[in-house]
């Protein structure tokens, strides 16, 4: 089933820090503003954790951008000087 956004159009939300481990690979698509691989709209995105090099993480949890944020024991924070 796809992943929906369930907000309002006119809402501005931020997406909350992902962890710098995760990687995707995927078709771009852009549906009017760009949406980033981070936000996890992108239906055919395959994610993978730099940490394991597979599509579990360190605490053996599945891996995506909504899943890996600063909850996660294994979350590794961006530095302030990466930009990606």
């Amino acid at each position: 089933m796809p992943l929906r956004s369930t907000t309002d159009a006119n809402a501005t939300r931020e997406a909350p820090p992902v962890c710098r481990l995760l990687r995707s690979k995927g078709a771009g698509v852009v549906y009017g503003d760009p949406v980033t691989w981070e936000a996890g709209y992108v239906s055919t995105g395959i994610f993978w954790c730099l940490a394991t090099a597979d599509a579990l993480g360190p605490d053996d949890g599945l891996v995506h951008p909504h899943v890996c944020v600063g909850e996660r024991l294994c979350f590794s924070e961006r530095l302030p000087s990466q930009e990606y």
